[in-house]
């Protein structure tokens, strides 16, 4: 199982190294992997913040803030993963 994983890691490799530049492409579309993995955070903080306001609604502006700071976490992500794949297309 762990020859079988390096082999797939050496070939991925091998892949990025090709002299056409489809690799950084591919690379470049794994990083935005990131952006899915951002959404489905986005989207349960945001499912548990309305229950949350459902339960109860007096406390409000704390929920909201602390919304804010889990939005703003889970889109650091996303940010950082277009950096990446940008700096993989068009960067070193």
């Amino acid at each position: 199982m762990q020859n079988e994983f390096l082999r797939i890691l050496l070939d991925s490799l091998t892949l990025l190294q090709d002299s056409n530049g489809t690799g950084k492409y591919i690379g470049a579309g794994v990083s935005l992997v990131a952006g899915l993995g951002a959404a489905i955070g986005q989207g349960y903080i945001g499912g548990k913040a309305v229950e949350a306001l459902a339960r109860n609604p007096e406390v409000e502006a704390l929920i909201f803030r602390q919304y804010i700071v889990g939005a703003a976490v889970c889109e650091s992500v996303a940010i950082y993963g277009l950096i990446v794949a940008l700096l993989l297309m068009f960067g070193v």
